[in-house]
């Protein structure tokens, strides 16, 4: 299937309701930003959600059969999601101080 095709499949109601919220979340901070003068964050916003628009069309161009074919590579990437998670909260604590 060419990417035309599964670029017309894409939920486009999603992907809208997803950009609006983004974007109220950019202007967010961008308000608080003008508070403080620094737009180290508002910038930081934008790449993440470049880098994560980027990831959302890659990934919804992927064949999922392999996960209905696979169920131990689901359980593998949940463990490894689980492990992800248990280190982000062990780290929390070092980066506060």
């Amino acid at each position: 299937m060419s990417w035309v095709k599964r670029l017309k499949k894409l939920d486009w109601i999603l992907t809208a309701a997803v950009l609006i919220l983004a974007g109220i979340g950019l202007l967010s901070i961008y308000s608080s930003s003008l508070g403080k003068g620094s737009f180290f964050n508002f910038y930081k916003q934008l790449i993440f959600l470049g880098i994560g628009l980027l990831l959302m069309i890659v990934i919804s161009f992927g064949d999922w059969k392999i996960f209905t074919q696979n169920p131990y590579l689901i359980l593998f990437l949940y463990l490894a999601n689980l492990l992800a998670l248990a280190g982000l909260f062990s780290l929390l604590p070092k980066l506060k101080e």
